[in-house]
């Protein structure tokens, strides 16, 4: 567990160095501090998350038209859970405002939705809501392929971070680490920098597929207006059955088979 501040301070030997620190990962800035791969490319707009004890039958995703405006809702056994994102100029300066003045500002912004969106976050406790700037890395970090013999590899965010719109982040980093964990399991004592490569291959086709549909989504997610709200319409008409085939084709893509160990 280290931060900034101590990294100059630590000098240990180890077989494997894994970062598992999230997006903003020390690990990954001090092992790459070189390339483009080390820095966070912040995105226009502001992400929040919540628990709420209001709970809703049907889980949905609203897109607005403008302002990187979107609402995500999920109906688990205890309440729900739910994201948004949104424009920063819209929100303010989410680092200098207390927690129920954020939460005022959040429902404002979306008290022109349709239901239940504002009752979603107003179930929501102030102090229980996160929020934070959205990230990604460069695209050429979906690879995951680091650096030629390094005993160094990562996790989840800290290695592929993109777009919550898919809600998959949770997820791939417990795939990375059952892939990793088997790959380590079956090394020889000798061989140890080739079992990370050979994790880091073995996720390569998973992760730029859920980058390349995450992209898709996300851009059809912010369209403006007009193009907003010809893509509302043209969704009203096509037929269910349509619809169904493109929500099943994107779940394939964006939530990948078990991998093959």
């Amino acid at each position: 567990n280290i931060d900034e501040q101590s990294i100059e301070l630590i000098q240990e030997e180890y077989d494997v160095v894994l970062g598992c620190d999230g997006p903003e990962s020390v690990v990954r800035k001090s092992a790459f501090n070189n390339s483009k791969f080390a820095a966070l490319k912040p995105k226009p707009y502001v992400v929040f998350r919540g628990n709420s004890y209001l709970a809703q039958h049907l889980a949905f995703q609203t897109w607005g038209y403008d302002s990187y405006m979107r609402f995500a809702y999920v109906p688990t056994r205890s309440g729900s859970v739910w994201f948004a994102t949104i424009a920063k100029d819209l929100i303010g300066d989410i680092n200098s405002g207390s927690s129920s003045m954020i939460k005022s500002n959040l429902m404002d912004a979306f008290s022109s939705w349709h239901a239940p969106v504002v009752d979603l976050i107003d179930a929501t406790p102030s102090s229980s809501i996160l929020v934070e700037q959205a990230f990604g890395l460069d695209y050429e970090a979906a690879s995951v392929i680091l650096a030629e013999n390094k005993n160094v590899t990562l996790i989840g965010d800290a290695g592929h971070c993109c777009d919550p719109v898919l809600a998959q982040g949770f997820t791939v980093a417990i795939e990375d680490a059952a892939q990793l964990a088997y790959h380590l399991r079956h090394v020889e004592p000798n061989d140890i920098v080739g079992a990370l490569r050979t994790y880091e291959k073995s996720r390569k086709s998973r992760i730029q597929s859920l980058w390349t549909t995450t992209a898709l989504v996300t851009h059809l997610a912010h369209l403006p207006w007009p193009l907003g709200n010809l893509r509302d319409v043209s969704l009203q008409l096509t037929p269910d059955a349509v619809k169904r085939r493109i929500f099943d084709f994107v779940m394939r893509k964006s939530i990948s088979p078990p991998p093959k160990l």
